[in-house]
């Protein structure tokens, strides 16, 4: 079933955690992001949902492995979603090879970016990570609270706002 321009305000869930996510939403305007809850009860930063650059929108462990999602997909600024269901995907990709080979290189260009964090988070310094965000993400720094900068980054908002006085 298609479920085109779903409209979502803030605060609202596109996927909450523990729920199998057997939707891929694509963000057509808005801002939304993702976050899982550690050991102490903190809410830490996954993922930031736009468009251009990042609007894909799913939890792909628990999409791929119909297993309950660690993630929490949450609404930051009014956002419309368009949504298209798991059964109706697979059957677009059997029948459109063309819309699979899209997928396809979306999810690896998601795979490269996620590396190069990866690899930015464990050898790079505090300093290193937030310079990376400002040149690669800059209009976040324009929509999204600070404090959520900060956990996305892995560094406390204090230290967060001193470094963006250095950069």
């Amino acid at each position: 079933m298609w479920k085109s321009n779903l409209a979502k305000k803030k605060g609202e869930f596109f996927l909450r955690e523990n729920q199998v996510s057997h939707n891929i939403g694509f963000v057509l305007n808005g801002l939304l992001y993702s976050y899982y809850t550690d050991r102490e009860a903190v809410k830490r930063i996954y993922r930031f949902y736009y468009q251009p650059r990042y609007h894909l929108m799913l939890d792909y462990e628990s999409f791929l492995e119909n297993t309950p999602s660690s993630l929490n997909i949450e609404v930051l600024e009014d956002a419309e979603v368009f949504l298209l269901e798991r059964a109706v995907f697979d059957e677009i990709c059997l029948e459109v090879p063309e819309f699979a080979r899209l997928y396809q290189q979306e999810i690896s260009q998601m795979l490269v970016r996620t590396l190069r964090i990866i690899r930015v988070f464990q050898s790079g310094s505090t300093h290193e990570r937030l310079r990376l965000l400002k040149q690669t993400c800059p209009e976040l720094f324009l929509k999204v609270p600070y404090s959520y900068l900060a956990s996305y980054l892995g560094i406390h908002r204090n230290t967060f706002t001193e470094l963006l006085k250095k950069v």
